[in-house]
């Protein structure tokens, strides 16, 4: 519509002047908006024009003591730590940068020497409500707000999320189903643990086993009930609101002061739809279920501010846009999402006449998502101008090296990074020094983040203001190492796993030279539905029938319509007969080497699943254990106590030997040299593959100590083997193949770790 208008319009109008920002920032903003672009931007609204301030420092300037703070602050997050040419994952970088924006801003409101800003020779202090964070989204939104408050600063939430898509609605629709049904114990014991009544576990374990005192309860959701029935909804709550006390057990919970203002919000609009339309206690429970669900969205709906005084500001850069606060902080311009780069079957463009179409498939399927990446990345360029615009006295500008995975793209291709690192990808002493070039422009400024060795001191606001600390409820956690875990839930904890990373997806940097011979399963789907749908057929067929080319037509349309794919059936019998034809083990091994179709069919179990003992442990131990396996990530602090349980693909006898394997649909490329073992590995590690087979091993190995009599490891176990059938080839021995044998001494400290016997 925008662009309609402009090409029909006489004139173009633009703001020449700033009247907003500091003089030295808006000079600062054009510099790094001037020059030429890396891209072309073809809707780009229109060029970049250099703005005028009308402001003078006398207007307004941030001093500490006698020291004007410049107003433009890059800070660079360092490569991370004891790791030398690594770079940051999307999630751990967020993380350190979080935990110095917190810190930064209770140096800023908290340190020794006051923050003031100096506006036409008039001091004051810097106060919260002075400060906002631009973030990318809701749940960036609610994390700041989090850290923030556990430090003592306060703050607030400007958020666009419907009330009805937080948990204070959920309490109220799970309260308000007990109260219409007052019989239904489940439904009454379910709402008891709303944290609105205060009551701990143990608290809740004694009123249900104490038959009186439960009866008491009974008795008071029931006059609840009655009190809906014959006065309404709204003079219940303000009963029910009151005589339990809900606000002061609220008040000493996190959060207390956004949780009460998301129930006083959502009590008003069911308390309008009650007396618009005449709505009983059953209408109204299906009025709420109705518009919980369908996620409708209205102005009145959007969350409110619980407080706008002495409050950091938490907003979203989209909803930023014509706001302005004396000092902002912008985190995440490094990011990018880049959701179309992967996309496959759909997208959705704009056609020569700026019109809105999708395209399914045509032959100009790749011209056209490569035009919506444009569109996509000139709206985060217009994004960049709108989050560094919002200052008035100070910007901080954070910037870090962080690596793209599957659909984060990598930061240098963010629009931050093409800004300030045109040429793409350059090395941390190239990115510091264009940094520190930068700085040396008057009114901006150059810092490294430092590690996290000094605490963020608590903000007082006002003489009298009180920080609003978490009260302790119980002395007794309802959380619990005992677990009945598995391999994917321990995987999960690993410190390095990459934010979106599935089976049959990820592409890794190629570890061989492009070209070469094409995989026969070149143009195969990817992802987890194509995966599923190979294992099953290896689970249910047998691999000499498989070997041969036997019909299967029938089973394979099955699974087609079941997991809605589309492929050719002949290339699909041509993966899965090279992955039972091919030679487990490289030709130098071949006097011991055997495939698939050669095993004895009454000598392999498909689908084994397990359950074993876990003692008292920490990953802790586990990381120490198996740090000098490369294809092992070490994961994150964890106490575990319990059960682990799984299965496993095939576990088999061959020779004498007992062997795991495993299937992996993982696409690594579409040409032969990309499945070299140096690929295999990279693979296993980034999914942490390592530790599932140290885990399979040890499973095994207990399973075998117990049922063969003269059972040892080095004479009776055979290793692991992880098939990556996209790359199995008859021709080439080993293929494919990921073989390993786990260290003797390491599985038996393993083994006594998780609970074994020494």
């Amino acid at each position: 519509s925008y662009f309609a208008a402009r090409n029909k319009a006489d004139y173009l109008l633009t703001l020449q002047r700033n009247f907003r920002s500091h003089p030295l920032l808006v000079a600062a903003v054009n510099r790094l908006f001037a020059g030429a672009r890396p891209f072309a931007f073809p809707d780009e609204i229109m060029p970049y024009q250099p703005v005028e301030a009308a402001r003078t420092a006398e207007n307004g300037a941030l001093f500490q003591g006698d020291k004007a703070l410049d107003p433009l602050l890059y800070c660079h997050l360092p490569a991370p730590e004891g790791e030398e040419g690594k770079r940051w994952s999307s999630g751990r970088a967020a993380e350190h940068i979080q935990d110095f924006v917190v810190r930064e801003i209770g140096r800023l409101l908290g340190g020794e020497t006051p923050v003031q800003i100096r506006k036409e020779g008039v001091d004051r202090l810097l106060q919260p409500r002075d400060i906002a964070i631009l973030v990318r989204s809701n749940k960036h939104a609610a994390a700041y707000q989090r850290a923030l408050m556990h430090q003592g600063i306060p703050a607030v939430v400007a958020s666009r999320q419907s009330v009805f898509a937080t948990a204070e609605c959920a309490d109220i629709l799970r309260l308000l189903q007990a109260i219409h049904e007052p019989g239904d114990l489940r439904l009454q014991k379910a709402a008891m643990t709303c944290s609105w009544f205060g009551l701990n576990g143990r608290q809740l374990q004694e009123i249900w086993l104490d038959e009186e005192a439960f009866d008491r309860w009974h008795l008071r959701f029931q006059s609840y009930a009655q009190l809906w029935q014959e006065q309404g909804f709204m003079t219940m709550m303000s009963t029910l609101l009151r005589q339990e006390q809900v606000f002061t057990h609220l008040a000493g919970q996190e959060l207390a002061e956004r949780r009460i203002s998301n129930i006083s919000h959502l009590l008003e609009l069911i308390q309008e739809a009650t007396a618009n339309d005449d709505l009983g206690p059953i209408q109204t429970l299906q009025w709420l279920q109705a518009i919980r669900t369908s996620g409708e969205t209205a102005e009145e709906f959007e969350l409110r501010l619980e407080s706008d005084e002495e409050a950091v500001q938490v907003v979203t850069m989209h909803s930023a846009k014509g706001l302005e606060y004396p000092v902002v902080f912008c985190p995440s311009l490094w990011y990018r999402r880049n959701v179309g780069k992967t996309e496959k079957d759909l997208v959705i463009f704009h056609d020569e006449d700026k019109n809105l179409r999708v395209d399914l498939g045509s032959a100009e399927f790749a011209r056209r998502r490569q035009e919506a990446e444009q569109d996509e990345l000139s709206e985060e360029l217009r994004l960049l101008y709108v989050a560094v615009t919002r200052a008035k006295l100070r910007c901080y500008i954070i910037w870090a090296d962080v690596k793209g995975v599957m659909n984060i793209e990598d930061s240098f291709f963010s629009a931050l990074g093409l800004r300030l690192f045109p040429e793409g990808l350059v090395e941390q002493n190239e990115q510091v020094g264009r940094l520190q070039t930068m700085a040396e422009d008057e009114g901006v400024a150059w810092q490294m983040i430092e590690p996290e060795d000094a605490a963020v001191q608590p903000v007082k606001t006002g003489a009298d203001a009180v920080p609003l600390n978490c009260r302790q409820t119980s002395q007794r956690s309802l959380q619990t190492i005992w677990q009945m875990s598995s391999y994917s839930a321990l995987a999960s904890q690993s410190r390095h796993e990459e934010e979106g990373i599935g089976e049959g997806t990820e592409r890794p940097v190629p570890l061989a030279p492009s070209g070469g011979k094409l995989i026969a399963a070149a143009g195969l789907p990817a992802g987890a539905h194509f995966g599923n749908a190979v294992h099953d057929l290896l689970e249910t067929e047998a691999f000499q029938a498989l070997a041969v080319g036997a019909d299967i037509s029938e089973r394979l349309e099955a699974l087609k319509r079941c997991y809605g794919l589309q492929m050719d059936n002949g290339q699909m019998n041509l993966l899965l007969q090279n992955a039972v034809c091919s030679p487990l083990q490289p030709e130098k091994v071949a006097g011991r080497s055997f495939n698939l179709a050669k095993l004895d069919p009454r000598r392999q179990l498909k689908e084994m699943p397990f359950y074993f003992h876990l003692g008292r442990t920490t990953t802790r131990r586990i990381n120490e254990i198996l740090a000098p396996d490369p294809a092992v990530l070490p994961l994150s602090h964890r106490e575990m106590q319990g059960y682990l349980t799984g299965f496993v693909d095939l576990v088999c006898e061959h020779e004498g030997l007992f062997y795991i394997i495993d299937y992996k649909t993982n696409n690594l490329g579409e040409r032969q040299a990309d499945y070299v073992p140096a690929s295999l590995l990279e693979a296993m590690r980034l999914h942490n593959y390592g530790l599932q087979y140290w885990l399979y091993t040890l499973m095994l190995h207990r399973y075998l100590g117990n049922s063969l009599p003269d059972y040892e490891y080095d004479r009776h176990f055979g290793g692991i083997m992880y098939l990556f059938v996209r790359g199995m080839n008859p021709a080439i021995p080993g293929s494919g193949v990921f073989h390993a044998r786990p260290d003797a001494e390491r599985l038996r400290e393993l083994d006594c770790c998780l609970g074994g016997e020494i």
